[in-house]
């Protein structure tokens, strides 16, 4: 199976180049310090999904690119790229408005994208964390005082994974919802707290995060959402990545589900 992500080795004075996306990254290892190039788009296509490594000629034509420069006592030779899942929630409707019956669950199969980390092997301090192909912001709340900054995919959620493309650059999240109130519960569109979960990849390739497990009704009262401790078994044997980006405790899955739901008042 061969990824975009992994440990890589550099020697002293070495560069080695991708192209992921729109994104093309060249990094230069000196003996004290890392020179990242950068070059992308300012307008960046969620369709596209090609990557390859490049060739060091190939790596010279993004010197016109950003610069960053990480100096300290000394470099490592092996380094690594990682995927990680987004920094903030990130909003999906269904492909069609749903309306879940009451006492009935459903599960919506959510598709976001994902970040690239340059890293050791301690990947609590990464010298790059930027996403590969960037989603625009989106405000998701009941009005404009109240609710978050979010990222907007227009990657639309199924109820069937087979529907769901899979592309190298997204991970798949699935949502179940179960109502438990005496009314049709309406879905009309989520915030997935991606920033709380971990991030798996399947013997396929393909990456995951655990299932969101979400009971709800049509008053909210008693709402609650849980995070399952394996991911789905769809995906099949899996292999942890990264960690999540913010530990899911007690605080954040009440703010996490203020959040799923937050502009359904307003029919948003």
């Amino acid at each position: 199976m061969q990824t975009w992500w992994g440990r890589q080795h550099w020697d002293s004075g070495a560069t080695l180049g991708w192209q992921l996306a729109d994104l093309q990254l060249a990094i230069t290892r000196l003996e004290q310090e890392w020179q990242i190039r950068i070059q992308q788009p300012l307008h960046i296509s969620e369709d596209r999904h090609d990557w390859q490594a490049l060739a060091p000629a190939a790596t010279d034509q993004i010197s016109d690119g950003e610069l960053r420069r990480h100096v300290g006592a000394t470099t490592q030779e092996y380094m690594q790229l990682l995927p990680k899942l987004a920094d903030r929630p990130v909003v999906v409707r269904p492909a069609h408005q749903l309306f879940i019956a009451p006492q009935v669950s459903v599960t919506l199969y959510i598709s976001t994208p994902v970040w690239l980390v340059f890293c050791s092997d301690d990947t609590s301090n990464p010298l790059l964390d930027l996403p590969v192909t960037r989603p625009s912001d989106s405000w998701f709340g009941p009005n404009t005082r109240q609710g978050e900054l979010c990222y907007a995919t227009r990657v639309v959620g199924r109820l069937h994974l087979q529907e769901l493309t899979q592309h190298p650059f997204r991970a798949v999240t699935p949502v179940r919802i179960y109502n438990g109130g005496d009314q049709p519960f309406p879905l009309q569109r989520l915030a997935v707290p991606v920033q709380f979960l971990p991030l798996h990849v399947s013997e396929a390739g393909r990456l995951w995060t655990p299932t969101l497990n979400v009971y709800c009704d049509a008053s909210n009262e008693h709402a609650e959402i849980r995070m399952a401790n394996r991911v789905d078994h769809a995906a099949g044997p899996t292999t942890l990545l990264s960690p999540p980006r913010t530990p899911l405790g007690s605080g954040n899955l009440v703010r996490a589900l203020d959040m799923l739901f937050a502009s359904r008042a307003n029919g948003l």
